[in-house]
């Protein structure tokens, strides 16, 4: 299995567009494994409930982690652990620093200690990562071990971005050739990422269309009530006219009754919004507060839209002739 690896490995940076290639059971972006760890000191009923990941020497270059404290693997640390006898195996582990915070250690302290990860894997401390999201923002990060072995269910290749069709088709072809029993399947990170707010965003485009409706609604219902409305007030606005109401003026007079409306709905409206997405919000362990000017940004725009749909019929009101107005029955 190792060999085969190694050969995948080396057959894929051959590709000049292949940056690194990493090995690792989970995606970094859903890394479920449960495992337990201690120190040798801990009693039994210490025992830290931890995610881990198995990886190789290459994982933190693929992608991008940040080590605060120590040094990544090393390819003599995935030989370390090549043996079949599991009591020739020597561990190196890498924590993120919820996992050394668990264990009574700052980054730095942590680096040479010993420590268990279940119960047949002693092994030493090699580095501790910044804390990184590696399961959906609705969870709160959780303490991460990183140790080699020598297997794993995907590969991450790295890639600089140039030419990704005729990259990923060789990369296929080198697959074919060292591991032909196994079908080669791809996918993005990015899309992985996406999946794990699939409902979000499925919401998020359902809130887009029902708001589009809402809105074309809504313009089309004020546009036919204030048609109305300036309709049964002509008579007045052709004795205003006459009496040296300008346009402008007209127009503030027909408009106000409805921007008061406007206004009192914004009013009404706001209060709810802001209670159910801050709801919403709660379902995730890591949040934005609902700034106040999305509010008044929100408030002014159905202002503005309210503006101009009344203004389109006070001005054609109050640019006709006043004496066609006074004949009007």
């Amino acid at each position: 299995m190792l060999d085969d690896l190694n050969t995948l490995k080396t057959e894929f940076k051959t590709e000049p567009n292949v940056l690194n290639v990493a090995m690792t059971d989970n995606e970094p972006v859903n890394i479920i494994s449960g495992y337990s760890m201690h120190r040798p000191d801990m009693q039994a009923n210490q025992r830290i409930m931890v995610n881990a990941n198995v990886v190789d020497e290459e994982f933190l270059k693929a992608t991008g982690l940040e080590i605060i404290a120590g040094t990544d693997f090393t390819l003599q640390d995935m030989k370390d652990v090549s043996y079949d006898d599991q009591e020739k195996k020597t561990y190196h582990y890498i924590l993120n620093e919820s996992a050394a915070k668990e264990l009574g250690w700052k980054p730095d302290e942590a680096i040479g200690k010993k420590m268990f990860l279940g119960e047949h894997r002693p092994g030493t401390v090699r580095a501790v990562i910044r804390d990184f999201h590696f399961s959906s923002f609705h969870n709160p990060i959780k303490p991460l071990v990183l140790f080699n072995e020598a297997w794993g269910d995907n590969l991450l290749v790295k890639l600089s971005g140039n030419d990704i069709d005729r990259t990923i088709y060789s990369l296929g072809t080198k697959w074919k050739n060292i591991v032909s029993h196994r079908p080669f399947e791809y996918s993005f990170l990015d899309e992985s990422y996406n999946k794990l707010y699939d409902s979000e965003l499925r919401l998020g485009k359902l809130l887009n269309i029902f708001a589009t409706v809402a809105i074309l609604l809504a313009v089309l219902g004020l546009f036919g009530l204030s048609a109305y409305a300036i309709q049964q007030r002509v008579k007045e606005i052709g004795i205003r006219k006459i009496f040296g109401a300008s346009v402008p003026n007209l127009v503030t007079l027909l408009s106000k009754d409805f921007l008061k409306l406007v206004a009192i709905a914004s009013l009404i409206a706001f209060p709810i919004a802001w209670l159910v997405m801050n709801k919403w919000l709660e379902d995730f362990a890591y949040r934005v507060n609902i700034p106040w000017w999305i509010f008044l940004f929100a408030g002014l725009l159905t202002v503005i839209i309210a503006l101009l749909t009344v203004s389109v019929q006070a001005i054609r009101a109050a640019f006709v002739n006043p004496v066609k107005n006074l004949r009007t029955e």
